[in-house]
């Protein structure tokens, strides 16, 4: 299993970083644990955000989405702080810094421009989300953990409520979540949370 890239590129990484130094077919990692865990909704971002993005180039190939396995982040925890800008009331998934709380996701394999795609869905140019390199533990069966680093994406501070207050998603927003964790088989603990949930009115 080859990691995303080598240094420069992770040595000093910043927040919504260029990714002019990767190459094309460079295999980049991201770790998803929202909705985008949905593997219907991952290929329909992948399909709108090709015509979206490169309209005018219909020639532009963007590889699917390759699972690669449950993978654990270490120092978060999951939350559902960022404003929804469509429906007010509403929120959706971020996860931030906590002491001794883990984060249960999936790691995709992804190239340049399916990342720019994601950028596209996730706001990072308007400030909604940033996309930041972290380290997970990939789990591979009947092996121990692999450490790899991976891109995520986490609710700007300007686009989230308050620190200490609780956001609620949509049932339909948690429901995509929650497919997505159970055919990837994530844990009980894991869908016990999703599952239990408060949900936005309708």
């Amino acid at each position: 299993m080859t990691p995303m890239n080598t240094p420069p590129y992770f040595v000093d990484y910043r927040s919504n970083q260029s990714l002019d130094g990767i190459g094309d077919d460079e295999i980049i990692y991201y770790f998803a644990y929202g909705s985008n865990l949905d593997k219907e909704q991952i290929e329909h971002r992948r399909l709108i955000g090709s015509r979206t993005l490169w309209q005018n180039d219909p020639a532009v190939e963007v590889k699917k989405a390759v699972p690669m396995g449950i993978a654990i982040l270490e120092g978060y925890a999951l939350n559902f702080n960022k404003l929804n800008s469509i429906k007010y009331g509403s929120h959706f998934a971020s996860i931030a810094p906590k002491t001794n709380a883990t984060v249960e996701g999936v790691i995709y394999q992804l190239d340049k421009k399916f990342i720019q795609i994601l950028d596209y869905f996730e706001g990072v140019s308007s400030n909604q989300y940033t996309r930041e390199l972290v380290t997970v533990a990939l789990k591979i069966q009947g092996k121990a953990d692999e450490l790899v680093p991976a891109l995520v994406y986490i609710a700007h501070t300007n686009a989230s409520i308050k620190t200490g207050e609780q956001g609620t998603p949509t049932k339909t927003y948690l429901d995509t979540i929650l497919r997505g964790a159970i055919n990837f088989g994530l844990s009980q603990e894991t869908i016990a949370k999703l599952e239990t949930w408060p949900t936005a009115k309708q």
